[in-house]
């Protein structure tokens, strides 16, 4: 497998690779907001949450995410959180706080617009 010219590819180990991790974390550290896309991306998952709403909407059970309009900050919002299911209801499980922080902002720049 070739790689683009000027780049290396990084082996286990290797000084080079070493180095290269430990420039990435200070970086990754500024990341608060994980996202659990995958390899399929937003492309993806579009298709999946679009199954989820038709079946909350097939069970008569009350989307949560109706309360963020469509778009980008719902998408953004849905790629670092799980929708959970249970006994007739629907809630949304953040992946961590400061993403459930975000979503206030969001809903109250969405409410105030």
């Amino acid at each position: 497998m070739s790689t683009p010219r000027g780049h290396t590819r990084a082996v286990p180990g290797h000084r080079r690779s070493l180095e290269a991790d430990l420039g990435c974390s200070p970086l990754r550290e500024r990341n608060l907001h994980n996202h659990n896309l995958g390899p399929i991306g937003y492309d993806g998952k579009l298709a999946q949450w679009e199954r989820e709403d038709s079946h909350l909407t097939a069970q008569g059970i009350p989307n949560p995410w109706d309360e963020f309009s469509a778009g980008r900050p719902r998408n953004w919002l849905r790629g670092r959180s799980e929708l959970h299911e249970s006994e007739g209801t629907a809630s949304i499980r953040w992946k961590n706080e400061s993403t459930k922080e975000m979503s206030k902002v969001i809903k109250d720049k969405l409410e105030a617009a």
